[in-house]
């Protein structure tokens, strides 16, 4: 795969691992609000969340330094996104 090809699929599982990781986290403030024991929904949530984004990362990381910033870039975009969706929707 040409460097190019690849930077642009790391880019692509950033914004994958972005909408899954802050996708989770309005998911989670929206029902963790109303249950009975927010706390564990947080916690859980949150262990989740950040072992599937650091896994993710870590197995990018063979790649070298440049595929971990192009994927960064993705999760940062697909912050963007998903803020600019939720304040829409508020």
């Amino acid at each position: 795969m040409s460097p190019l090809a690849e930077m642009a699929a790391c880019l692509v599982l950033g914004v994958a691992m972005g909408i899954v990781h802050f996708g989770g986290l309005w998911w989670t403030v929206n029902r963790g609000l109303q249950a009975a024991n927010p706390a564990a929904w947080f916690v859980t949530s949150m262990v989740l969340r950040m072992a599937l984004l650091l896994g993710c990362f870590r197995l990018i990381l063979h790649g070298g330094w440049e595929s971990i910033a192009a994927c960064a870039c993705g999760v940062l975009l697909a912050r963007g996104a998903i803020t600019r969706i939720v304040r829409a929707t508020s």
